[in-house]
């Protein structure tokens, strides 16, 4: 049922996932995990409101289930970023930092959706350490193009530099082989 769920928000059938996902949420073994699948269908739609209440009550079934900390800090994130609503922000901040700390595959992108809320609040340095750290566990066109734009903010151009020369030389030593 789950896969069907995935399968349907994939396809943009929101109704039909989100009624399998409602219905799962009461499962003992899947309820964290159909909530924050549920939550991640309406972050798709611009639904964040409804995404953090889908993502808090996976929280409650599983406090350590760290991809529904990462769910709910993009909500966050998608709720407070446009108009640069400081407590928001720090908000979805909690919750980055929540997801990566408890490590997993989603700790890469917590890291990097953390340097952009850091970037947004004009936390220049911290923001550049996340995106550091996004980097370090998996090298990613956009954390990078976000490294570069917070050094070039911070009047870091060689180093800014330095990254894009990084990555050319990067991919280009890949793309070559013996």
């Amino acid at each position: 049922m789950l896969l069907a769920a995935r399968f349907r928000v994939l396809l943009r059938q929101m109704n039909e996932a989100r009624t399998i996902l409602h219905t799962l949420t009461f499962n003992e073994e899947l309820g964290a995990i159909a909530a924050c699948e549920l939550a991640r269908s309406y972050n798709m739609s611009g639904d964040f409101s409804r995404a953090i209440d889908a993502a808090s009550l996976a929280i409650s079934k599983d406090g350590n289930y760290a991809e529904a900390y990462l769910v709910r800090g993009v909500a966050q994130r998608g709720l407070a970023y446009p108009s640069g609503e400081e407590d928001g922000l720090k908000e979805a901040l909690k919750n980055f930092e929540a997801a990566a700390k408890r490590g997993g595959f989603g700790a890469a992108e917590a890291s990097f959706h953390a340097g952009t809320v850091f970037g947004r609040l004009g936390a220049l340095d911290a923001a550049e350490t996340s995106l550091r750290q996004s980097l370090f566990q998996r090298d990613r066109f956009s954390a990078r193009d976000a490294l570069v734009r917070v050094l070039c903010a911070s009047g870091k151009e060689a180093a800014a530099q330095e990254e894009l020369s990084d990555r050319k030389s990067t991919r280009l030593n890949s793309s070559h082989t013996d």
